[in-house]
């Protein structure tokens, strides 16, 4: 396990590395002009570091789809998940092994994020902003990963997978609106879709959309014979 997950790891260090990039800009940001904010009332320097773990976490949607898209795809562009089927290895912990990175950065991403959010936010609702937006676009990075994970499964393109997998979450909300827009027309406006019940609708579909794609990945990994 330990040779698989050193493979892993070289495999996708370089978008570990972004990954990690896209962490930390955002607060190297904040604390650049920190200095500048402290001179202001209304603790500016505190939603200066609140609004950098929002954008962290919007950013980190990039690094899931390229963990997501590259986790097999790639290996069976270079024929090297050729030779690694004839390895008396099972495909399970294969398939372990591929899933822990992503996993880890989805904690640490998330987890660096909330964690700082919720501190820096504190008694500024009002200039900040809402919280939900934090819990959806974590629903849209895994949402990401999911497809792209899933694309990356049943084909040999990381770019087609990458995109796809950014793609999914925006292809549902234009469906969602249009659901909206039609039954707000059919009914003469007598059931307009609130922006909460956009939002929880959104979430619970994307969601299912990205729980589906895992596993359903996964499966076909498994189950896959590697020509």
């Amino acid at each position: 396990m330990k040779w698989l997950l050193w493979k892993e790891y070289r495999l996708q260090r370089l978008i570990l590395a972004v990954g990690l990039f896209l962490l930390i800009v955002p607060y190297a940001a904040s604390l650049m002009v920190v200095p500048v904010l402290l001179l202001w009332p209304d603790a500016a320097a505190d939603r200066a570091i609140g609004f950098a773990a929002f954008v962290s976490t919007i950013l980190s949607v990039a690094t899931l789809a390229l963990l997501g898209g590259h986790a097999i795809a790639s290996e069976r562009a270079d024929r090297s998940a050729e030779f690694q089927a004839y390895q008396p290895i099972s495909r399970r912990a294969i398939l372990a092994s591929k899933l822990f990175f992503p996993v880890l950065a989805a904690i640490v991403l998330w987890g660096v994020n909330l964690c700082v959010f919720d501190r820096w936010s504190t008694g500024h609702s009002d200039l900040m902003p809402d919280p939900q937006w934090m819990f959806l676009f974590c629903i849209f990075g895994f949402s990401t990963f999911s497809v792209a994970w899933l694309l990356s499964s049943l084909q040999n393109s990381t770019t087609f997978a990458v995109g796809a997998g950014i793609a999914a979450p925006m292809g549902t909300s234009l469906l969602i609106l249009l659901v909206a827009w039609l039954t707000t027309w059919l009914t003469s406006g007598r059931y307009p879709i609130s922006e909460q019940v956009f939002n929880n609708t959104w979430a619970a579909v994307n969601f299912t959309l990205g729980l589906l794609s895992c596993v359903v990945g996964s499966w076909y990994y498994v189950r896959r014979v590697e020509p």
